[in-house]
């Protein structure tokens, strides 16, 4: 997982928990290297997590890379960044996996109401289903897309899902088109 604990208009700390599972049947010591890559590409901050996974075990590694001057996520301003995890044993890659993310900070004041990066925001939205009109419940890729784009023409700039759990798609572009999302199963 991924989370941003510190986040301020110069620097902000990303924090990286990822389990390792070791499916064979010696125990294996492994480097977890991450590198972050900003919305441009450049790489912005790296590190690693170094541990030993037993055999047909699992254990969770974690890092914190500093971001200096990290573009926030905000939806007028949906900057993603793109961390990649390479898993390794000795020299050799074992398993890469590529996440985007977004640096924000969240709160809640009794006098300000939401604050998105120490600002206050109202919501503007409202409640969308799982399903794409007459396609159904089939969740395609554009689909989803133009779901979210038709919301944020309309000023919406927060959604809250209902009745099932929305598609990876969808979750996907209310990231990179500056949804906020208030996940709710059923």
């Amino acid at each position: 997982g991924i989370s941003t604990p510190v986040v301020s208009v110069s620097s902000a700390i990303v924090a990286v928990r990822t389990t390792v599972d070791n499916e064979s049947r010696a125990a294996a010591q492994v480097t977890v290297r991450h590198r972050i890559l900003d919305p441009d590409g450049a790489v912005v901050a790296q590190g690693q997590a170094k541990g030993r996974v037993s055999a047909n075990g699992s254990r969770l590694l974690g890092a914190k890379l500093k971001v200096r001057q990290p573009m926030r996520w905000a939806p007028d301003t949906p900057a993603l960044y793109l961390l990649e995890t390479d898993i390794m044993i000795g020299r050799k890659v074992v398993d890469t996996e590529r996440t985007t993310f977004g640096i924000r900070s969240i709160a809640f004041s009794a006098n300000k109401g939401f604050l998105l990066n120490g600002q206050p925001l109202k919501f503007r939205g409202g409640c969308v289903h799982h399903d794409n009109g007459i396609l159904g419940a089939a969740a395609f890729d554009r689909s989803e897309e133009r779901k979210v784009e038709a919301l944020r023409a309309a000023g919406h700039n927060a959604v809250r899902t209902a009745h099932n759990p929305p598609s990876p798609a969808f979750l996907e572009a209310c990231d990179r088109l500056g949804m906020l999302v208030m996940d709710e199963a059923f």
